[in-house]
């Protein structure tokens, strides 16, 4: 037997070494497919939305023909106490996995397509199950299946459906580029509409699929011709129905606007008729003014502002941020009986932000209706509107005061070296804030919850929702215990409050001793030493 030489070089060597480990490291490392299909099991054992949450977007995540059947077996029986949240969350990432979003990009099967057909014909005189349908409904417009879009059609064209199904079902086709959605459009907008929730819901559907599909075709400084340009002379058409509710003309201005990429939403159809004999922005001034709120301009029927109470609002403010929050409202004083802002007041954020909003209310439109709700940990309606008020003398002069009226406190013995300015309402909730103005009726905010969708807000609820916050949230209505996990607190990391803090659920972990870090006090931009518990 003959033995040949071998030579091993240390690259050689160390070549395998790092093959070995990685292979090792491999072995340690626990599959995310299975990984992701076990969380699902245990979902029964969780009581933190945001922990399902994370478990459904990472088995949307993985490949195999089992993703959609598990995926709307927990859609159809999901744990009692998130019953409607966990559904739309597993209807948004069943939709989001055939999207693209995200990076990802799968392909829906035979099987997978089938089991949407099913679900869809199953439950299309459900509204409770309308956001699903739209999503699942986009996920087979995207296979371009004649045969099944055809199925939709003609659940489009069903009068005994909800509005809010065929709305949902309308707004995905648009998005697939079928052919005979132009012809679908050309029937709808050709319907009669009444002043309506459900026909102003679907006249608007319409009139934004129209503009989303034509979009990519529109060609700037060229006529429109021919069929698409019919079916924009009746959409035009209708910004001159008085009998349409303001709020559905309005809503057509803004898809026009979108659709032509022009400066405004115009709301004359004679504009609009230029535009598409030249294909140009009239660029135009209509003359309408908004009133501003920080520089943003502001418009709306029924307005509801979100106004941040946590207690980080009361950190003063430096000579640069004044200048910074007074830039809005500097320039000409233009009516000398609205409300003009006495700087001398203005010492911390929410001094910044009352002042603002007193500025922005004298401006808006006298048959404007708002809402004030301010929100720390938990939401507060303002005293004066509890519901939505409508601007006159006298209803301005009740808000002012109610927003006048809110004072900080002084902080516990056990706040005070956090809360060196007072408290108002604590952390900084955008969660309970946003459920608070989505809630918003005409008497008052609806305590129950409102899932899927309830038409008397089409027409009575919020038409425009303003934020002002200094901060992220810390605080989401979603806490809870996650399986081999625990909620931990954790000191605040982006806040600009000293100690302000959030919930978090995390894996459980192995216990840290006793530490001291450095960091910058964001009141003096000194650096100090903390010492953190174990």
């Amino acid at each position: 037997m003959k033995y040949l030489p071998v030579f091993v070089t240390t690259g050689a060597l160390l070549c395998l070494a790092l093959t070995l480990v990685s292979a090792q490291e491999k072995r340690q490392r626990p599959d995310p497919g299975k990984l992701a299909r076990e969380n699902v099991e245990r979902i029964e054992e969780s009581t933190s939305l945001r922990w399902n949450a994370e478990v459904v977007e990472s088995l949307a995540l993985c490949e195999g023909e089992d993703v959609v059947p598990k995926l709307l077996e927990l859609y159809e029986k999901p744990p009692e106490y998130c019953v409607a949240s966990l559904r739309y969350i597993v209807a948004t990432q069943l939709r989001m996995r055939f999207s693209g979003v995200g990076g990802r990009q799968l392909q829906a099967s035979e099987s997978d397509t089938e089991l949407l057909r099913k679900f869809i014909k199953r439950n299309r005189c459900n509204p409770e199950h309308a956001w699903a349908i739209h999503c699942f409904a986009g996920v087979l417009a995207q296979q371009h299946d004649s045969q099944v879009n055809l199925e939709l059609y003609e659940i489009l064209g069903d009068d005994d459906c909800p509005a809010a199904t065929r709305v949902g079902i309308l707004e995905a086709l648009s998005e697939s580029d079928d052919d005979s959605m132009q012809r679908v459009l050309e029937i709808m907008l050709n319907e009669k509409y009444k002043d309506s929730a459900e026909d102003c819901v679907m006249l608007e559907t319409a009139v934004w699929a129209a503009a989303r599909a034509f979009k990519p075709k529109f060609s700037p400084g060229q006529e429109l011709k021919g069929k698409w340009r019919k079916l924009f002379d009746k959409i035009s058409d209708y910004l001159e129905d008085k009998k349409l509710h303001s709020r559905t003309r309005r809503e057509i201005a803004l898809a026009l606007q979108h659709c032509f990429d022009t400066q405004d939403a115009y709301p004359w159809r004679m504009m609009w008729q230029q535009l598409f004999l030249t294909g140009k922005d009239p660029q135009s001034n209509t003359g309408k003014t908004f009133a501003k709120f920080m520089g943003m301009e502001i418009e709306g029927e029924r307005i509801v502002f979100l106004i941040d109470a946590s207690d980080s609002m009361l950190n003063p403010l430096s000579d640069e941020e004044k200048d910074a929050v007074r830039a809005p409202t500097t320039g000409d004083r233009g009516d000398d009986k609205l409300y003009e802002i006495d700087w001398s007041k203005v010492s911390n954020r929410f001094d910044a932000a009352r002042e603002h909003l007193k500025w922005t209310l004298a401006r808006l439109p006298a048959n404007t209706k708002v809402s004030v709700v301010l929100f720390g940990s938990d939401v507060q309606v303002l005293g004066a509107t509890p519901t939505f008020v409508e601007l006159k003398r006298n209803s301005l002069s009740r808000i002012y005061a109610s927003i006048d009226a809110v004072k900080p406190t002084e902080p516990s013995a056990e706040q005070a070296s956090t809360r060196p300015h007072g408290v108002l309402m604590g952390e900084t909730n955008y969660y309970q804030a946003f459920l608070a103005a989505y809630r918003m009726g005409p008497r008052a905010v609806v305590d129950e919850a409102v899932e899927h969708y309830d038409l008397k807000f089409i027409l009575g609820g919020a038409d425009s929702i303003v934020l002002l916050s200094d901060g992220v949230p810390n605080r989401d209505g979603f806490s809870g215990k996650a399986p081999l996990g625990s909620i931990v607190y954790s000191e605040s990391h982006a806040t600009k409050q000293p100690g302000e803090g959030y919930w978090l659920d995390v894996p459980a972990r192995e216990p840290r001793p006793e530490r001291e870090v450095e960091e910058r006090d964001p009141e003096t931009g000194e650096i100090v030493k903390r010492r953190i518990p174990g």
